[in-house]
């Protein structure tokens, strides 16, 4: 399961069936004529027998695994699917003789149908159903996906009618033109990699003591910082941390992650204890803010490596040394003291932006 700002990515199955079902009801089975619930695709020696319904055509097909598809939940209703599934499940698609004689290599899967509840157009849900059939075939293992949209140039045309998406919505989710196919469509492809199976580890957090002396307090109160950051990001797979749920922003957990870093390095090692090393995450394509642009869910299990290593570094640089003792430049001067307080406010800041994303991205929630 994986989420996808307000809504629930799943996959379908005999779990997800009668939620399934219940929107293809609404729609009187969608597709094509009369209602084809999404069988059309699938080869006749599947769909052929004049005696089965289309809805027992289906649900038939799931419940043997022969049928794939993201579900976009509202709650426990769903509001949009996007069928995907091998060439092999999916044979059928429009303009195939075009498609076959100009074929190079062909995919591992194809998306061949996209369809959004009547109430929910237009607002973006079928992108998130895009979304996550690319995320399904990546926890798959991944590989080549086509898509099949409608090349519309601009043009408006019924929603209804555009019954596998649009190829700008294709190119804002990474796919890439490869030919045309018929009056109005074109294929599209993307390379899709599998997902991480790494799972960001658990982490243990003591909470500070209520009574202690000064250095005791300020070493507590920013090792259960550090340790909060962590549990945020608990459980999570590198796709999902690298997730960035608010779209007008580049905040994520890897990201955050990285950045706290690149803090732990920049103010303890090189301005406090002036070591000579360079910073982390550093860009001249990105200055403000690479640790961001540039997460990368491949790299998060060595970037939480990376992040472990600067914390245990950051605290033998302040080993032995008096909260009273200055650094700075020509410009400030500060003590350690106010460093401890700096970053703890620093934690407590980024640490209000993890967990909102955890909630936006699974909704968890809790301290």
């Amino acid at each position: 399961m994986s989420a996808s700002g307000q809504y629930t990515i799943r996959p379908l199955g005999a779990d997800t069936w009668d939620a399934y079902a219940q929107m293809l009801d609404k729609h009187h089975g969608a597709g094509f004529g009369s209602g084809c619930w999404c069988t059309w695709f699938h080869p006749r020696s599947e769909t052929g027998d004049s005696a089965e319904s289309g809805r027992a055509c289906k649900e038939r097909l799931v419940r043997e695994g022969k049928a794939h598809a993201a579900l976009v939940f509202d709650g426990d209703v769903v509001v949009a699917w996007c069928q995907f599934g091998t060439p092999e499940e999916l044979p059928g698609i429009h303009h195939r003789k075009e498609y076959e004689a100009n074929l190079v290599s062909p995919p591992d899967y194809r998306v061949t149908c996209i369809f959004v509840d009547r109430n929910y157009r237009r607002e973006g849900v079928a992108r998130a159903a895009l979304d996550g059939a690319v995320d399904l075939i990546a926890e798959a293992g991944g590989g080549v996906v086509e898509g099949y949209p409608h090349d519309t140039a601009g043009k408006k045309f019924s929603a209804t009618f555009l019954y596998n998406g649009t190829r700008g919505m294709y190119e804002k989710a990474g796919f890439s033109y490869d030919r045309p196919k018929g009056k109005n469509n074109c294929v599209m492809r993307k390379a899709v990699p599998a997902a991480s199976t790494w799972i960001a580890p658990a982490a243990e957090r003591p909470d500070p003591p209520y009574l202690a002396d000064e250095r005791a307090r300020l070493d507590s109160w920013l090792d259960f910082h550090r340790a909060t950051l962590l549990h945020k990001c608990a459980g999570l797979t590198g796709d999902q941390l690298a997730e960035r749920p608010v779209s007008s922003s580049e905040l994520s957990l890897l990201g955050l992650v990285r950045h706290m870093a690149a803090n732990e390095r920049i103010w303890f090692r090189i301005r406090f204890a002036r070591e000579d090393v360079d910073g982390l995450y550093e860009s001249p394509d990105h200055r403000e803010g690479a640790e961001f642009a540039l997460a990368d869910p491949a790299a998060a299990q060595t970037d939480f490596a990376t992040y472990r290593a600067e914390v245990a570094l950051a605290r033998a640089a302040v080993q032995g040394r008096q909260l009273d003792e200055r650094f700075g430049d020509e410009h400030v001067t500060a003590d350690l003291r106010w460093l401890y307080a700096h970053m703890i406010g620093e934690y407590a800041r980024h640490n209000g932006h993890a967990d909102m994303i955890r909630e936006l991205l699974d909704g968890t929630t809790g301290r």
